[in-house]
């Protein structure tokens, strides 16, 4: 922690950088207002989203984002964070995950792709809006997209 003698003399300098940076402005005919400058001041936003997206997220904002960062619509994954540890992971969606028969429940090891159960969810604008919005502190909204094709070809 600084002394509060150093940091007069932070106050000090800063204040004479001011003068100086106002009077570059005056010079140069560019005009100058505290008030301007008071107004955008904020300390923590919390709606940060805000500054990029203003107000409400819409059904126009997930099809221009999706056209941007486009894939496949049959199947996607969300981001999921191991409490324990703070792993960061993406799981496809399935409408059978960790339900009865699933055989993750039994403990295996099987990749979703491989499983004779799968039953993947479709990605819909409702996902894509969430994303955007982002309302989920540990970030469970994030979904990731697939941009390959069914048959492995490259969108």
């Amino acid at each position: 922690m600084k002394s509060t003698a150093e940091m007069e003399k932070r106050i000090r300098c800063l204040e004479k950088e001011n003068q100086y940076l106002k009077k570059l402005l005056a010079d140069a005919g560019i005009s100058y207002s505290e008030k301007e400058i008071d107004a955008d001041v904020n300390e923590y936003a919390p709606n940060q989203g805000a500054r990029i997206i203003p107000g409400n997220i819409t059904e126009t904002d997930a099809k221009v984002f999706f056209s941007m960062f486009w894939g496949r619509t049959d199947v996607y994954s969300k981001r999921t964070v191991k409490k324990s540890t703070g792993e960061v992971n993406y799981y496809t969606q399935c409408y059978n995950f960790w339900k009865s028969g699933c055989p993750r429940v039994a403990g295996s090891k099987i990749k979703c792709q491989d499983c004779k159960r799968q039953a993947y969810k479709e990605l819909k604008k409702e996902q894509i809006i969430d994303h955007l919005r982002g309302n989920s502190e540990d970030g469970a909204d994030v979904i990731g997209i697939f941009p390959l094709l069914t048959d492995g070809f490259i969108y």
